[in-house]
């Protein structure tokens, strides 16, 4: 049972239901909000991930592949020891993190169209950055699926059920809105830490392991760190630029084209998270014609089944985005460009995971960094003169760039085609 639960399917399953709740999240907030507080609220949600991702510190991927490469004698000794350190380093972080933004943003212009009670979102930050700590040591114990449950279904799914009674009770908006998001971030702190003990006190032998040997831990990692400061970056800096550069209305619309471009990657993320623990295990046991089958497996999978997503979510983009109300149809192209964004990177394979769970997070961060400078230096340039479309063009031009170097790092450190569905 246990093995049918944590099967990479399985995962993909629960992504798919994840991916399902925050469409609808998104939906039920843009009608309870409108578009201009939409836009806001998506603004700040994106300092908040960018926020989240400094608080963690890099531990969600260092757990990961620390846990997974732990043998049996060592882990729940060793795994306790990890979790107790990362745990006081990511709530510390987190506190300093919060009062940062809250003092950065409300200097912003979007600060003041926010208000006090929007800038409370920003508390967000310590809690899911604790829960996705959790959400990191599951994984690493090669308990992908359940590791999904806390942030990916428990908390946007209770936030579908309150937002939608609040609709139906015609509540205030903003004020009930605020409440709801923090409530259920702290419901899914709880259960995520629950889950979190009872994963550590099972833990299994990684493959290519025997039970008496140990393996070294590190506690922290400034290049895992960085590139997970990075990679968020990425994410976010498309939707908070458009924030600043641009009206709130805009900003509306670039979040909802990009849920829907989410949808489409959610493949790719899902399968790719739940194997992340097994590229490490099978690169510390030197398996390297293993590591190359599960590379080769996974890509050709993900690239066939995001295509399939991509061509339906592209042609049927204008009824989609009606769903979240007539002002967001003029998205659809937005929506289109994100969507080959996300289909170049599905063929590329997971190229970001192969790196940090084989040790290479130096070039990892060097990818990032050559990601982030471009796609700023094109925000910079489009948004002024193209607006949304501006942004979107930027993405995918930084998509390729940084998918193309990660190849090249592949190639020359593990020496593994770096056209990945051929590995």
């Amino acid at each position: 049972m246990s093995d049918r639960i944590n099967h990479p399917a399985f995962a993909l399953a629960l992504r798919i239901v994840a991916a399902g709740l925050s469409f609808v999240f998104g939906i039920v907030a843009a009608r309870l909000l409108g578009i201009e507080a939409f836009g806001v609220v998506s603004v700040l949600l994106g300092f908040a991930n960018v926020g989240i991702v400094f608080a963690l510190l890099g531990h969600e991927t260092l757990a990961t592949r620390e846990i997974a490469a732990m043998s049996r004698n060592a882990d729940q000794r060793a795994a306790r020891a990890y979790s107790r350190s990362a745990s006081r380093q990511v709530w510390l972080a987190g506190v300093v993190v919060l009062c940062v933004l809250l003092a950065a943003v409300a200097m912003l212009p979007i600060g003041e169209k926010a208000g006090p009670e929007f800038l409370a979102l920003l508390a967000l930050v310590p809690l899911v950055a604790r829960t996705r700590l959790s959400q990191g040591l599951i994984r690493g114990a090669h308990l992908a699926s359940l590791s999904l449950v806390p942030d990916g279904i428990l908390r946007p799914g209770l936030a579908v059920l309150l937002l939608g009674a609040l609709i139906l009770a015609g509540q205030e908006a903003e004020r009930g809105f605020v409440v709801v998001m923090l409530g259920c971030a702290l419901l899914a702190l709880l259960f995520g830490r629950i889950w979190e003990r009872n994963a550590l006190e099972t833990p299994s032998v990684p493959e290519g392991r025997s039970a008496h040997e140990s393996v070294p831990v590190r506690h922290f990692s400034m290049s895992i760190f960085v590139s997970s400061m990075l990679a968020v970056l990425v994410s976010q800096i498309a939707l908070i630029s458009t924030g600043l550069l641009a009206e709130p209305a805009a900003a509306g619309l670039y979040a909802a084209a990009e849920r829907f471009s989410l949808a489409a990657a959610l493949v790719g993320q899902a399968v790719y998270l739940a194997v992340a623990s097994r590229f490490a295990a099978l690169h510390a046991s030197g398996d390297i014609a293993g590591l190359r089958a599960l590379i080769r497996k996974v890509t050709r999978s993900v690239s066939a089944a995001t295509l399939l997503l991509c061509v339906v979510l592209g042609v049927a983009a204008v009824p989609l985005l009606r769903l979240y109300g007539d002002a967001f149809v003029s998205a659809a192209p937005v929506l289109q460009v994100l969507l080959l964004s996300v289909l170049c990177n599905a063929g590329a394979g997971p190229t970001g995971q192969v790196l940090l769970m084989t040790r290479n997070e130096r070039d990892h961060l060097v990818a990032m960094v050559a990601s982030l400078v471009l796609q700023s230096v094109l925000i910079a340039l489009l948004v002024p003169t193209h607006g949304v479309i501006g942004v979107a063009c930027a993405v995918l031009a930084s998509t390729l760039v940084w998918n193309g170097l990660m190849m090249f790092f592949i190639r020359r450190r593990l020496a593994i085609n770096p056209v990945l569905a051929f590995a």
